[in-house]
């Protein structure tokens, strides 16, 4: 067993790691979790090796608790503790369980439910929540985009098309896997980015420097392929995805909210749908984490993820229990209001 830490872990890991997750997506491959690495500076990256098998995790202190989690957790998207048999994978368990310190917690997420370390910890935890993680939508890919798409969002598309020109729009829509291209369409998607995070009423993801500076990373690190929508010259929408393999992952798409009244971002996914069925370099159209209806309209099936979280002890889970369930009330609130709302009438007050 071999554990290694520090900002050049993965570096150290090298050919070892490397190959324990060459057929592995993108996400999981040692220069996207270096960009996680590079831009999450307040975790400590920890590298645990055993023969046949590995982790590439991080860890920080949150007062007398450390927090352990799989790197890239959070903004990525899939995760992996890849094992090539059942006893390493029993080690690797093992050695991450022993490196612990006496009171911790631990997150993993987007893991394979079929991933055998997953399992193992489940076995050695016994405080621990197992539950399914965010589903990964998938088109697997015909000659015909039309086979993709009903005919009422066939209609919508041309109808959205339509309204844009009446309002006096003309759309220029360009697809570059230039890395100098796609840099300077960069100002303008992280714009639109946050414009519509800020108009769906939540944080904006760059307003968090470690989120901007690894979405930044991972655009400049990696090959990329860049779909946008310009109506008179502004950007109304965009997708950006990472070719992988004969798969295309959307990982960002965005509709600027100026724009979201002409249904300008299903223009725009509709456009990358109809691109990957006519590119001979993908046979996948992954739309990635999340289950979104707009994902689902066009999905041939639904990769299932598992999320695991444990604590060294039943007290450490406490809080976490008590965040979920002032989650689940809040959310029934919100659902309580807007059916008052939609009847008409005031919502009861306490």
């Amino acid at each position: 067993m071999k554990e290694l830490t520090g900002r050049d872990a993965l570096t150290r890991a090298g050919t070892r790691y490397d190959e324990l997750v060459a057929d592995e997506p993108v996400t999981c491959r040692r220069p996207w979790l270096q960009a996680w690495v590079d831009s999450y500076t307040d975790w400590e990256p920890w590298v645990v090796l055993v023969d046949g098998a590995a982790a590439a995790l991080a860890r920080r202190r949150k007062g007398p608790v450390t927090q352990v989690s799989v790197l890239g957790t959070g903004p990525s998207d899939e995760s992996r503790l890849p094992a090539t048999d059942a006893a390493a994978a029993a080690s690797l368990a093992n050695a991450i369980l022993a490196g612990l310190p006496a009171r911790w917690s631990l997150r993993a997420e987007q893991l394979p439910p079929e991933c055998p370390v997953l399992a193992e910890l489940v076995a050695r935890c016994p405080v621990h929540e197992l539950r399914p993680g965010d589903g990964l939508p998938r088109v697997d890919l015909t000659d015909d985009w039309r086979s993709h798409v009903s005919r009422n969002s066939r209609q919508a598309d041309s109808k959205a098309r339509r309204q844009l020109a009446e309002a006096g729009f003309e759309l220029t829509e360009t697809r570059t896997t230039d890395p100098a291209e796609v840099a300077a369409a960069m100002p303008d998607v992280r714009a639109v980015h946050r414009a519509r995070d800020l108009a769906m009423g939540r944080r904006a993801d760059h307003d968090d420097p470690r989120e901007a500076a690894f979405h930044a990373a991972v655009v400049a690190g990696h090959d990329v392929d860049l779909y946008q929508l310009r109506a008179n010259g502004r950007l109304a929408a965009y997708v950006l995805g990472f070719p992988d393999g004969r798969s295309l992952g959307v990982w960002d798409n965005r509709v600027n909210p100026d724009f979201q009244r002409f249904s300008a971002g299903r223009v725009a996914n509709t456009a990358v749908l109809k691109a990957a069925v006519d590119d001979p370099d993908y046979d996948v159209l992954d739309w990635m984490r999340g289950e979104e209806a707009y994902k689902l309209s066009s999905a041939t099936r639904v990769t299932a993820t598992s999320q695991l979280r444990a604590w060294s002890s039943r007290t450490l889970r406490l809080p976490y229990d008590a965040a979920a369930r002032g989650r689940a009330l809040r959310s029934d609130s919100a659902v309580a209001a807007r059916v008052f709302t939609a009847l008409g009438k005031p919502p009861p007050r306490d």
